[in-house]
């Protein structure tokens, strides 16, 4: 035992030591056989248990067009619409283990839907709502799913997709907060298009409901835990996206036995669904949410809107990711800067005494809570643990959630082949940041040796030996391999049953895993230097002033060129103080006195990021537009797609290099 983990023998040359919780110093943590050891077998418990407690919940349309409160059903409530759901999909001709898609933003029906095919040991195959017809038909086809399940919206898309085997398809009604009487005529409008359909055919939500009632089946289908729950798919970066083949037992041990370990959950607490369960991240925390009896309210499908069903709700638990948190902290840091000086200076004071005790004692309240009292209210001012997930959170701005909220911040890491999680920081321990943790229970974790990056498990920095290298996973939670892709299952997990994540890490002296560098994405410059774009991403992106960041390098060049979009909600404030004219972000990103702020932050940030010469962006171009899945550049789980950034972006990619060859060859930014 070392640190916070315990400390096994090496697997060989090039490989580090396997590292495991301290729980599972004599095996990992599994789910097989239990209770709760299937999706369908978790579900049936907690309704046994929590029969009576709310658990789903939505907002309505009010007899005078208003919008309600969150109104609940219960877990009975719930268990009721599942099987009469199930028994209407059995009674279209549904058979047991085909597979079922779910193409609709989050929603108490998209639960519901999930679980009744779980309850008939089918496999749910979730769609992403912002997908467009190519990739739906992709996805559908590719997945052999028989039956879909959609949003309104997404109809046409689902008709038109070239899906060999899919022959049916089942459309939500309007939201109940938006059920008005043009919603409706709509509704059945387009349902009425397709009712001659010759492809499949398509039923409303509440046919298969009736049906159900009329055909009710009082017996499940038992899954086991090595069967399929679901296939996920990846956002697809490059190339076309991976089907993520997940088991029951997978997907049961690491939120037993990962989510619910890091931060047991409360009989009241309650939990806000925004994030696309179509990501594994989501698909957890629901899971977990729902084993542990709590309560979950849906969002209005609109990020915009989403802070007032916050307020509303008031969550006791707060999942997000870094680009959420990140607009969150400089929304509240350009408020204060607005602000009179003694406000500016309270907050000042408050925020640096709060941050140094927590640095030294690790402690969330002090007498200084009360200056951060409408933070908290942003929220509802009932949270009590926050999670951050799916990409890379930057020191500065966990340790202001944590002395903001006076509450723990736990921070995952792992990708959906894990299974959402596969290390994680602990609940207790909030006095450090910058690293991901330690291995759940049901998962161990090695590193191996990546020469060509200078990267190996016996490496010294500092005249100290430290293990860096590749991190790789292994456990009851890791996914066996790709839907129909056999090759790229085996260039991702090897003989030995190591996943091989593609990011680089190393283990600090107290057993934590700290992720340092990236392998995949990784190009050479001309001078045969290896760059991992999302790294130096990840680093200037922690400037208030740039939101996001684009770098490129041409393999012919020996440097980077870099497309940044300065944060509209801390530049325009500063162009005001500064006396710049200019009240658009377009007008801002044509200030000569702009650039030159942004240039002083890539040298400041790249300093305090410690990036080498080579890594830093030489050049740069001010975008006056977010990058966004409407405009192609980002997947669905907002990661970058570089390939269309680079198409969309060539022509100031050329003109940047075109400056660079102008320039002196030992000219800085």
């Amino acid at each position: 035992m070392s640190g916070k983990c315990f400390i096994g023998e090496s697997e060989g040359p090039g490989s580090g030591r396997v590292r495991r919780n301290w729980v599972s110093v004599h095996g990992l943590k599994s789910c097989e056989g239990s209770e709760r050891g299937t999706l369908w077998k978790n579900w049936a418990t907690s309704v046994k248990e929590f029969k009576n407690r709310k658990c789903l919940g939505e907002r309505h349309l009010t007899k005078r067009g208003k919008i309600s409160e969150f109104k609940y059903i219960t877990y009975g409530q719930t268990d009721t619409q599942i099987r009469l759901v199930k028994s209407g999909l059995v009674a279209i001709g549904l058979l047991s283990r085909e597979h079922v898609g779910i193409y609709s933003k989050n929603r108490s029906e998209w639960v519901i839907a999930d679980l009744a095919a779980q309850s008939h040991g089918c496999c749910s195959v979730p769609l992403y709502d912002t997908l467009g017809a190519d990739a739906v038909t992709y996805v559908l086809n590719h997945a052999d799913c028989v039956t879909c399940f959609t949003e309104l919206d997404g109809l046409d898309n689902v008709m038109a997709a070239e899906a060999e085997k899919l022959r049916s398809v089942v459309v939500f009604p309007p939201r109940k907060f938006a059920a008005t009487k043009k919603a409706l005529e709509e509704y059945e409008s387009k349902i009425a298009k397709y009712a001659e359909s010759a492809t499949r055919k398509v039923y409303r939500y509440t046919d298969i409901i009736k049906m159900g009632n009329e055909n009710l089946i009082s017996t499940d289908v038992e899954s086991s835990g090595s069967d399929r729950a679901t296939i996920c798919y990846t956002s697809g970066t490059t190339g076309v996206p991976k089907g993520v083949v997940l088991t029951h037992n997978q997907m049961m041990s690491d939120v037993i036995h990962g989510v619910m370990w890091a931060f047991p959950m409360q009989n009241d607490d309650a939990y806000l669904s925004y994030l696309p369960l179509a990501h594994m991240y989501e698909r957890a925390m629901i899971t977990s949410v729902l084993t542990g009896g709590c309560s979950v309210g849906f969002f209005r499908g609109d990020v915009t809107l989403l802070l007032e069903d916050v307020a509303l709700l008031k969550p006791t638990i707060f999942a997000g990711v870094p680009r959420l948190y990140n607009r969150i902290y400089d929304k509240i840091m350009a408020g204060v800067n607005e602000s009179g000086y003694l406000k500016r200076k309270l907050f000042s004071w408050a925020l640096s005494s709060k941050t140094e005790n927590l640095r030294a004692t690790g402690a969330l309240t002090s007498r200084w809570d009360f200056a951060f009292k409408k933070v908290r209210e942003a929220l509802g001012g009932r949270v009590r643990c926050l999670t951050t997930g799916s990409a890379p959170i930057s020191v500065r701005v966990m340790e202001f959630l944590r002395v903001a909220f006076s509450a723990p911040v736990v921070e995952g890491y792992g990708q959906t082949e894990t299974a959402a999680a596969a290390t994680v920081t602990l609940y207790t321990d909030q006095g450090g940041s910058g690293f991901v943790g330690v291995p759940l229970p049901c998962c161990e974790v090695k590193l191996v040796d990546v020469p060509d990056m200078n990267y190996t498990t016996n490496d010294v920095v500092d005249g100290k030996k430290v293990e860096r290298g590749e991190i790789c996973f292994r456990g009851t939670n890791i996914f066996n391999g790709y839907w129909k892709m056999p090759e790229k299952t085996e260039a991702t997990i090897d003989k030995q049953g190591w996943l091989h994540s593609g990011d680089i890490g190393m283990w600090l002296p107290n057993g934590y895993l700290k992720i340092i560098d990236r392998k995949k994405n990784i190009f050479k410059l001309a001078q045969g230097e290896y760059v991992a774009p999302e790294k130096i991403e990840n680093v200037y992106t922690t400037s208030t002033y740039i939101a996001q960041a684009f770098i490129y390098g041409n393999s012919l060049k020996p440097s980077l060129v870099g497309v940044l979009v300065p944060d509209e909600e801390t530049v325009l404030p500063w162009c005001k103080q500064n006396g710049v004219k200019a009240k658009t972000l377009a007008e801002a990103v044509k200030s000569k006195a702009v650039r030159q702020l942004i240039s002083d932050e890539l040298r400041r940030t790249a300093i305090e990021g410690k990036l080498l010469g080579f890594e830093q962006a030489k050049e740069f171009h001010l975008h006056d537009e977010l990058f966004s899945v409407e405009n192609a550049i980002l997947t669905p789980t907002f990661k970058l797609k570089r390939n269309e950034a680079k198409k969309k972006f060539i022509t100031q990619i050329d003109a940047m290099y075109e400056v660079l060859d102008k320039k002196p060859k030992r000219s800085k930014l």
